[in-house]
């Protein structure tokens, strides 16, 4: 796994400047060719020996990533440690869908 921090914080760098796994994320985000997904929506379906996140954008497809389920777990807490680290750096707490709804319920 890379930091999202070692990563984002060096956009600037060359990629020779960096370690070889934050190399090949900077080169990944700085190619055109490499498809950037936005979701807006996600569904997971679980199969018995992988698991896909499907992803939509306003109502619509936007793709699939299919994992093995120790990517999964992995890439679920590499996210949420990635959520909380932003979260501290700003001392804010970002609500989920869940508590957003909720709070438009309430009005």
């Amino acid at each position: 796994m890379v930091e999202i921090s070692s990563v984002t914080s060096n956009l600037s760098k060359t990629p020779e400047e960096l370690n070889a796994a934050a190399q090949e994320m900077l080169l990944a985000l700085r190619n055109p060719m490499v498809p950037k997904l936005y979701t807006n929506h996600y569904g997971v379906v679980r199969g018995v020996h992988d698991v896909s996140l499907v992803l939509s954008q306003n109502g619509g497809p936007a793709g699939i990533v299919l994992m093995s389920y120790p990517l999964a777990k992995s890439l679920a807490k590499a996210m949420t440690e990635a959520i909380e680290g932003y979260e501290k750096s700003v001392q804010q707490t970002i609500p989920d869908v869940a508590m957003l709804e909720e709070a438009l319920k309430k009005g």
